[in-house]
């Protein structure tokens, strides 16, 4: 049982982390539209304000995703790790049930 869950876990972080690429990847996209937009901007002599300002937006959206990708990476190792200790206290309840069951019989 304990490898199938683990198989089960092991298909459920691959499919996780193909949505997780398709997310960056999309992210990534929008970071780039968003770049351009600014260098247009730039180019046609906006306020040197309003462009710092957008920079720096640029800037705290990519800090922003980074740490979002790591909160969830982290998230997924710990729910990997909570299912583990699951599945492994109830067979070792079922171990501990199994074992006094045999040493009641004697």
């Amino acid at each position: 049982k304990l490898i199938t869950d683990h198989q089960a876990l092991g298909s459920e972080v691959a499919q996780l982390r193909s949505e997780k690429k398709k997310a960056l990847d999309e992210v990534e996209q929008s970071r780039t539209e968003y770049s351009q937009y600014v260098e247009a901007q730039i180019r046609v002599g906006a306020d040197s304000e309003a462009v710092r300002a957008l920079q720096r937006n640029i800037e705290l959206e990519r800090i922003v995703t980074e740490m979002t990708e790591y909160l969830n990476a982290k998230q997924m190792q710990l729910e990997s790790v909570q299912d583990a200790n699951r599945t492994l206290t109830k067979e070792l309840q079922l171990m501990t049930k199994k074992y006094r069951d045999q040493n009641d019989d004697i």
